[in-house]
């Protein structure tokens, strides 16, 4: 049932999308969005709104067995900096392969028993139960639908009150290398302090049991502390071991992560007023995090002209612009002390 009903709410979610790119002209390039967990991050950042990006095609094994359970092919996402990007159309087809393979993993992981949980709280691709939560790890591209699916499961345990147990995330198909993905956690004791059985219960429905459950306030919504700070230990072990470095930010930073993606229906543009009202008088440097396309750029000059502005008349900081590779992006959003996001349940 979990499985057709979000059949059923991804294809409506796709044809009124498609309506309203269409009704509003839009055309040309999209980018994929960068990054940081999908919840949003009630201490840091300061406003978010919207989905995430439902992108990029992944391929599910043809056999799963007791062992595999994990691996799902998928093409790369931009980074913040490409401007290559998709057209509309070819955004709706990539966000319906994403759907159709994630779809193919659940029913694969039913067949064999995976997904029924014994508390009546079902857990995409896993599971609740009275003793333990489960969550079978796979990968995507597409970082912000992964992480969600992830979360979820992990919020619906602590809910709960037990143990979560699951399988790590695994390396992109055809690669040797893990990513930072894989340090977060797949064992993880219970939250004593966390548990809410009544919570739990309101919180289980067909949009947070369903492969986008951040399109609803889900369990995730009740672990925010455990989400970064999970997120940023993964990120800092990952950069230990593969010598990776991270971003680095002053107390007083300011970053400001805008997403341009002209095939998304709840992408929002937010006036020099909101800004003004939000932005902390003592911030030295406004960071503009950005992919770039050739049709975005009036957007982002607009916004570098205002940041300069409210620097000048009011803040006394410095105006950055900056774009790199998913990664980098996703880090900067995940480790910078302010943050301001759009459109994204990274944030």
């Amino acid at each position: 049932m979990v499985c057709e009903n979000t059949r059923l709410a991804f294809a409506l979610h796709i044809m009124s999308a498609l309506a309203w790119a269409t009704s509003h002209g839009l055309s040309g390039n999209s980018v994929a969005d960068v990054a940081t967990p999908p919840p949003e991050k009630a201490t840091r950042c300061l406003f978010k709104t919207g989905l995430d990006r439902e992108s990029s095609a992944e391929h599910t094994p043809e056999e799963v067995s007791e062992g595999s359970l994990a691996e799902a092919s998928g093409h790369r996402v931009s980074p913040a900096g490409d401007t290559s990007g998709e057209s509309v159309e070819e955004y709706f087809s990539q966000a319906s392969m994403f759907a159709e393979a994630s779809m193919r993993l659940q029913q694969k992981l039913m067949i064999l028993g995976k997904c029924h949980s014994s508390t009546g709280c079902s857990v995409w691709h896993g599971s609740l139960d009275n003793d333990a939560g489960h969550y079978y790890g796979w990968y995507s591209a597409a970082w912000g639908n992964l992480l969600s699916e992830y979360w979820e499961a992990r919020g619906a345990a602590a809910l709960a009150g037990v143990r979560y147990d699951g399988t790590p995330i695994p390396r992109p198909p055809g690669s040797d290398k893990e990513t930072w993905l894989s340090k977060l956690p797949s064992q993880q004791h219970e939250y004593p302090a966390l548990k809410d059985v009544d919570a739990l219960g309101k919180l289980c429905n067909q949009c947070s049991e369903g492969m986008f459950p951040h399109a609803c306030l889900g369990k995730w919504t009740r672990i925010r502390q455990v989400i970064r700070d999970d997120t940023q230990a993964a990120l800092q072990s990952f950069s230990l071991e593969q010598h990776v470095q991270l971003p680095v930010f002053h107390e007083n930073d300011v970053l400001v992560h805008v997403r341009l993606d002209p095939g998304h229906p709840q992408i929002a543009y937010y006036a020099k007023s909101f800004f003004d009202e939000h932005i902390p008088d003592s911030t030295s440097r406004i960071i503009l995090l950005s992919s770039e396309p050739k049709w975005g750029k009036p957007i982002l000059d607009s916004y570098t002209k205002m940041f300069r502005e409210l620097c000048q008349h009011r803040l006394h900081c410095s105006v950055e612009r900056q774009s790199g590779t998913q990664f980098n992006d996703f880090a900067a959003i995940a480790l910078a002390p302010t943050v301001f996001c759009s459109g994204s349940t990274y944030c």
